[in-house]
C-alpha cells in the first residue's frame, strides 16, 4: 500500500451527461488528474520525469461503476500507487460520496519508457518511485478480454489536436469516448456503464485516422477494437451496461 491522495470537489454540469450523471469519461479525467496531481505534490510530476527522460503510459483498466454522481454533488476522488513490481506499477482510483460510500473504483496497470531508448524501465531503477512509498505484491490481474468472432457495427473517427495529451499521443480517456459512440444509442441513453474493461496495445497520434468496431457478446455487454488507418490494433475494450 502507498501514500493515498483524495480531494474533495462538486460535479460540474460541463461533466454530465443528459440525466445530470456524470459521465463515465469524466470519471477517467478525474482519476487523471488526481493522478497528476499526486506526482506533482511529491515533485514527480509530468515535467519532472521529462526532464529525467521517462514517461508513464497506461496499459490496462479495470473501471467498476456501483453508483453515479450526480450535478453540483461533493464528492472525494482518491488514489494510491499500491505496488512497483517488475516493470508495471498498479494504480488504485476511487469515487467516494460524502458518507464515504465508494461510488465508483478503478485497478489500472502502468509502465515507464525510456523516452531517449525506447526501452521499458523496471520500477525499481526509478528512485522517483520511492516517493509513493508503494509496496511491490499486487493482485491486479486484468486477463484477456472476450474473444471475438466477427464484428457487426464500425465507425471512423480522425485524431485531433485536442485528443492529444502530454506525450504526444491520444489521451487514453479518448478510446472510452469513441467506444461509446458506436454503441446504440438507446442503449447508452436508458443504461449506465456497469463496468469497463480496457487494454491499451499501441499509441495513437494527431492525424490517424481510427476504425471503431463493436461486437454484441449478450445482452448490454459488448467488445470493442480501436485500430488506425495501418491496421495496427490501438485499444481494446469490454463495456457491460445495467
Amino acid at each position: 500500500m502507498g501514500l493515498v491522495y483524495e480531494k474533495k470537489q462538486r460535479v460540474n454540469g460541463y461533466e454530465c451527461t443528459y440525466d445530470y450523471q456524470l459521465s463515465p469519461v469524466a470519471v477517467m479525467n478525474y482519476f487523471q488528474q488526481s493522478s497528476q496531481e499526486q506526482s506533482e505534490a511529491l515533485d514527480v510530476g509530468p515535467k519532472a520525469m521529462e526532464a529525467a527522460g521517462l514517461a508513464w503510459f497506461l496499459v490496462k483498466y479495470d473501471l467498476r461503476f456501483m453508483a453515479y454522481p450526480v450535478f453540483n454533488q461533493e464528492i472525494t476522488v482518491e488514489t494510491e500507487a499500491i505496488a512497483f513490481h517488475g516493470f508495471a506499477a498498479h494504480r488504485r482510483f476511487a469515487i467516494r460520496d460524502q458518507d464515504g460510500t465508494v461510488m465508483i473504483e478503478a485497478d489500472t496497470e502502468w509502465m515507464l519508457i525510456d523516452t531517449e531508448s525506447g526501452r521499458l524501465r523496471r520500477m525499481d531503477a526509478v528512485p522517483q518511485n520511492a516517493v509513493y512509498q508503494a509496496g511491490n505484491q499486487t493482485d491486479f490481474n486484468l486477463r484477456r478480454l472476450t474473444k471475438v468472432s466477427g464484428w457487426t457495427e464500425e465507425k471512423q473517427f480522425q485524431v485531433r489536436y485536442l485528443d492529444i495529451d502530454f506525450n504526444t499521443h491520444v489521451n487514453h480517456v479518448k478510446y472510452l469516448a469513441w467506444a461509446l459512440e458506436i454503441l446504440p444509442l438507446e442503449e447508452v441513453k436508458s443504461m449506465a456503464l456497469s463496468q469497463v474493461k480496457i487494454i491499451y496495445k499501441n499509441q495513437g497520434f494527431y492525424g490517424d485516422i481510427v476504425t471503431v468496431r463493436s461486437a454484441q457478446m449478450a445482452n448490454h455487454h459488448y467488445r470493442v477494437d480501436v485500430i488506425n488507418q495501418r491496421d495496427e490494433l490501438l485499444c481494446q475494450l469490454e463495456l457491460i451496461l445495467s
